[in-house]
């Protein structure tokens, strides 16, 4: 998973293409702050407007999104 100011990537380890159709755009929600962290196939990322976005590696996907204080 690589992450850029409001898109994520993900890259397959076998050949090194994109493991998603497209990149996951972040711009109707905010910018990624600080660092993501990955538990089994969900991809946790910081954002701006004091959320935590869940994504679906195997797809995609915004699957949660939780507001933190």
């Amino acid at each position: 998973v690589l992450v850029a100011d409001q898109l994520v990537y993900c890259l397959s380890l076998e050949n090194g293409e994109s493991a998603w159709e497209n990149p996951l755009s972040l711009s109707q929600i905010g910018r990624v702050v600080g660092r993501g962290v990955r538990n089994g196939n969900r991809y946790y990322l910081p954002m701006t407007n004091q959320e935590i976005i869940a994504i679906d590696i195997d797809k995609g996907t915004i699957v949660d999104r939780m507001q933190v204080q």
